[in-house]
């Protein structure tokens, strides 16, 4: 399966995004179902969720539609 390398390959780079995949891992073991939850999340227009700001210290907190 693709899905695990991707992840390996996203925790080797540099920078944020090597920090966010590091030591990422697939708990979805059927690829159907992986399948489905990618095209739930594409289905998302997230530009239109607000983004939480508390404090101003640079801390944002998930918007409550996402929880």
């Amino acid at each position: 399966m693709q899905y695990p390398h991707t992840l390996e390959n996203l925790g080797k780079q540099s920078g944020m995004l090597g920090t966010i995949f590091r030591k990422a891992k697939n708990k979805i073991q059927d690829p159907t179902k992986l399948d489905r939850l990618i095209k739930m999340i594409d289905k998302e227009q997230w530009a239109t969720f607000p983004a939480n700001v508390i404090g101003g210290a640079g801390q944002y907190f998930t918007p409550r539609p996402l929880i």
